[in-house]
């Protein structure tokens, strides 16, 4: 985007760090922002000047081009693009959206030169990556929409090098999720209650894009199922300081090495 570059070059912050702040950034916004049909990102040097306020569920400016402009093509936000930025540059950029076409938005926003600084049509949010298996078990899969899976799947979904510990009762450890899964599981478990530990460890990182069963969250990672006791958390956590998953009465704790 030539409006970031030229904010990056401005301040002189690496490249590469800005990169990975905005692909987490974007990530994370809500979902009105995909849902808007037009927009465009722009510099606004003064937005005091142009007294941008609501009345009646309409946006209003105090300046009459901006005002002028809002009627004339639907503007319904004017909005920070970065708000969580600690960059100036990034502090100044904001995102205008309309009901209508996003080309005539930044013709006719390049025309008020005073107010909008370099001006650009806004990028489209697409997902990366979406298994094969996200609907098949359910239709709406509300823990994984919870927490914006498919989102974060764009991001990463897991890696190999990484070990997912889980400790619960048992596991059926011939689940077609989890064949293949698992590096290490404690030997002589006998409890009969293999559902939930089974279950944890699908969603953690269970077999996905399969086209069967259910999308689990870091499915490119491995897992060790152990047995629920002390003894093997403390091998989790003091000795192999993997990720750990502990179910004891519905308390999650996560452990980084």
């Amino acid at each position: 985007m030539k409006l970031l570059k030229h904010v990056i070059m401005k301040t002189k912050i690496a490249t590469t760090k800005i990169t990975k702040s905005l692909i987490v950034g974007l990530s994370l916004m809500s979902g009105t922002l995909f849902a808007q049909s037009s927009s465009v990102w722009t510099s606004i040097s003064d937005y005091s000047k142009i007294g941008i306020r609501t009345e009646n569920g309409k946006l209003i400016s105090s300046n009459a081009e901006v005002s002028a402009l809002i009627t004339k093509l639907d503007i319904t936000t004017i909005t920070k693009a970065f708000p969580s930025s600690r960059n100036a540059g990034l502090t100044n950029v904001y995102e205008i959206a309309c009901n209508c076409d996003e080309n005539d938005l930044l013709q006719q926003i390049s025309k008020l030169s005073t107010v909008f600084v370099r001006p650009e049509i806004a990028p489209k949010y697409e997902l990366l990556n979406t298994p094969n298996d996200y609907s098949i078990a359910f239709t709406n899969d509300y823990a994984l929409n919870l927490i914006n899976a498919q989102d974060a799947w764009g991001i990463t979904r897991g890696d190999s090098s990484v070990i997912i510990g889980i400790s619960d009762s048992n596991f059926d450890l011939n689940h077609e999720e989890l064949v293949g899964k698992y590096t290490y599981v404690t030997p002589g478990m006998t409890n009969s209650n293999y559902y939930h530990g089974t279950a944890v460890a699908i969603t953690a990182a269970g077999n996905t894009d399969n086209l069967m069963g259910k999308s689990s969250i870091g499915f490119n990672s491995s897992l060790q199922l152990r047995e629920m006791n002390y003894n093997e958390l403390l091998y989790l956590v003091c000795i192999n300081h993997y990720l750990l998953i502990i179910d004891y009465n519905l308390i999650f704790v996560q452990l980084f090495g």
